[in-house]
């Protein structure tokens, strides 16, 4: 730091370019270059050390910058055109538009509310989370519920007016991100474990891993208060809905079948995997075991394709049992 020179920093100023080329250059620049000054002040003014001195003798960030230009003036819509332009949304997508637009919410403020954040009674609305898209550790961008952008961001919103309410389906406020992110988290939790999957291990020491697994994306299962493990169930063992032991081994031919389900935010996925472990020599699972992947496929698609609001659960089960 002390080798950086005023000279330094005019030559980085006069150079700069964002990484990407759509960027706005001179908002970018002065983003930079504000904590560029924000570091450097700090090292000219904070004693370090035993003897108290600061890192460098004064700040060398000396550029008087000048704001940039905005790229565009903002439009505050008016009430019958924030009207329309939900009238010309996708349903699920017109509440967003009505509480960004009269409430002031920001998009993944809107994504990320709850059912319960909706208080009808006392005419309230609780902002306390905000979805985000973040890179997974395969570089991929997955939505993130955290924390709004800052601090004063959680709050209260009144809710004045009655057409809010009347515009707002909330049948269609649902878990959608909520779902997208709980069946990633599930997903990633079982990408893991098949990594360290292998023969010899019991249905308990599976169980653990998974456990491991949840407890490192600060998620927990959703059987049990407290949580317990998941279902992990060797056939040779039964099939009942029943708890993991120690006495069930994986071994060359056998089939291992999960059924896991993951809680977050008050929502609760439920996914199923079922695999089968080579023998020595195999390339694929026999196909018994294939056909018998196949029919359990074959029923979950026969259900989603005739489920709907109201069903019995035998009436869904047998639609499931019939495509067998």
């Amino acid at each position: 730091m002390r080798d950086i020179t005023a000279r330094d920093v005019q030559h980085w100023w006069d150079a700069f370019r964002p990484v990407s080329r759509h960027a706005n250059r001179e908002k970018r620049r002065l983003q930079a270059y504000k904590t560029l000054h924000a570091i450097m002040s700090s090292a000219a003014t904070e004693p370090v050390g035993f003897d108290g001195r600061p890192i460098i003798d004064r700040n060398p960030c000396a550029i008087r910058a000048a704001r940039p230009k905005v790229d565009h003036e903002p439009v505050i819509a008016e009430a019958d055109q924030i009207r329309a332009l939900a009238d010309a949304m996708p349903e699920r997508l017109a509440p967003t538009v009505i509480l960004a637009g009269t409430l002031g919410l920001r998009e993944g403020e809107c994504l990320a509310l709850m059912r319960r954040d909706v208080d009808l009674r006392r005419m309230i609305l609780h902002v306390r989370h905000s979805v985000s898209m973040e890179r997974d550790p395969h570089g991929r961008w997955r939505p993130v519920i955290g924390e709004p952008k800052t601090g004063s961001s959680v709050r209260d919103i009144r809710i004045r007016a009655m057409e809010v309410v009347s515009d707002l389906p909330l049948s269609t406020i649902d878990s959608t991100p909520h779902g997208d992110i709980l069946s990633r988290i599930t997903t990633d939790i079982y990408d893991s474990l098949f990594k360290r999957i292998h023969v010899g291990l019991s249905e308990i020491d599976v169980a653990k891993i998974m456990m491991e697994e949840c407890e490192k994306r600060n998620v927990c299962t959703a059987l049990g208060n407290p949580p317990e493990y998941p279902l992990v169930l060797n056939p040779k063992g039964g099939m009942s809905h029943r708890g993991p032991n120690d006495s069930n081994i994986c071994e060359p031919g056998d089939m291992l079948v999960i059924d896991f389900s993951v809680r977050y935010n008050g929502y609760t996925s439920d996914i199923a995997r079922t695999m089968y472990f080579l023998k020595p020599g195999e390339e694929h699972a026999p196909q018994d075991a294939v056909d018998c992947a196949n029919a359990a496929i074959r029923a979950v698609g026969a259900v989603m394709e005739k489920i709907k609001p109201g069903m019995k659960g035998y009436e869904v089960d047998e639609i499931g049992r019939q495509s067998i």
